[in-house]
C-alpha cells in the first residue's frame, strides 16, 4: 500500500504535473498567435458566451474557453499578476461579453486577445486601451493623454 502511494505521488509530481504546465506553455506556440503584440485593431470584435476552463498560468497569459453558440474561442487575457491586481473574479459558467482582436490560429482554433471582458452586472475588466496597448505595461498614460506626450520638449526621433 505504501509503495503504491509513493508511486502515485511520483507519477503525479514528475510526469503528470509537468505535462500539464508544459501544455499551458505550448498553447501559444501551437496556436501561432503573437502575444501580446499580435493585437490587430482591424479584427476587433465582440463575442458573447459562457466562460469555461479558466487557466491562470504562471507562464504566459491567463486564458479560458468561451463557448458562443456553435463556436468556441480561446481567450487570452493578461499575465496572472495583472488579474490579481484587478481582483479578477469570474466563476466558471458565467455569461460574459469579450471585446478583442479575433484570429484563426495555425492549429485551426479561434482566438481572441481580449481588450476587455464585460459582465451582465456592468462590471468591466480592461486589459488593453482602445489602441490595443496592454495596460499592464504601464502605457495607460499614453492611452489617455497622447497630446501630452507629443508636446514634451526634447522628445525627438526615437524617443517616447
Amino acid at each position: 500500500m505504501k509503495k503504491h502511494l509513493i508511486f502515485l505521488v511520483f507519477l503525479f509530481s514528475f510526469l503528470i504535473l509537468p505535462a500539464v504546465s508544459m501544455a499551458e506553455d505550448d498553447l501559444l506556440k501551437k496556436s501561432g498567435i503573437l502575444y501580446p503584440e499580435g493585437y490587430d485593431l482591424n479584427t476587433v470584435t465582440e463575442v458573447k458566451g459562457i466562460l469555461k476552463n479558466l487557466v491562470l498560468s504562471e507562464k504566459g497569459p491567463a486564458h479560458f474557453t468561451l463557448l458562443s453558440g456553435l463556436d468556441s474561442y480561446v481567450i487570452f487575457m493578461s499575465p496572472r499578476w495583472y488579474l490579481e491586481d484587478l481582483n479578477f473574479s469570474i466563476s466558471e459558467g458565467t455569461e460574459i461579453t469579450v471585446v478583442g482582436s479575433k484570429s484563426m490560429g495555425k492549429d485551426g482554433n479561434l482566438y481572441i486577445i481580449a481588450r476587455e471582458i464585460k459582465l451582465s452586472n456592468n462590471q468591466v475588466y480592461s486589459f488593453r486601451g482602445k489602441s490595443g496597448m496592454p495596460l499592464w505595461r504601464g502605457n495607460l498614460q499614453r492611452e489617455r493623454f497622447p497630446e501630452m506626450l507629443r508636446s514634451r520638449g526634447g522628445a525627438g526621433k526615437g524617443r517616447r
